[in-house]
């Protein structure tokens, strides 16, 4: 009797840790995945570049198509780093800055270019693809 007693046991304790291995397993990958997305965090750097460059223009009395610096804007960015390796276009002060992808992220392919419109939601430009094989179909004829 003691042998089926502990081999009952043996088998209860077996599947509770089994049930909470497997509980672990689905809940750990939404903890780790958790949190803003890698092209909100683009966004945001995004929105803060645009607002350094409109304060850089306050201050020094400038408009129109004065073209923006890195070590212009330096001084009104607190904390500013890629999130995936990107690289910042500033460009004119009345054109939003760029984000222009280094590798894949979420979906979106290497050298596409981020950028915020005017109501301030994010564009997604994709890089030109190749023509290879493809009809030119622009010839007036």
């Amino acid at each position: 009797m003691n042998e089926q007693r502990r081999l009952a046991w043996i088998t209860t304790v077996g599947g509770i840790l089994v049930l909470a291995a497997l509980v672990l397993s689905l809940c750990i990958p939404n903890f780790i995945r958790s949190g803003p997305s890698k092209t909100v965090g683009i966004a945001n750097n995004l929105r803060q570049l645009d607002g350094a460059k409109q304060q850089w223009a306050f201050e020094h009395g400038s408009t129109g198509a004065v073209m923006v610096t890195e070590e212009d804007v330096a001084p009104y960015l607190r904390s500013f780093k890629p999130v995936a390796g990107e690289r910042y276009v500033l460009k004119t002060l009345p054109e939003p800055p760029e984000a222009e992808l280094t590798r894949d992220l979420e979906g979106k392919r290497k050298g596409s270019v981020l950028r915020l419109n005017n109501k301030g939601t994010l564009d997604v430009i994709l890089p030109n693809t190749s023509a290879k094989g493809m009809k030119d179909d622009s010839r007036t004829k």
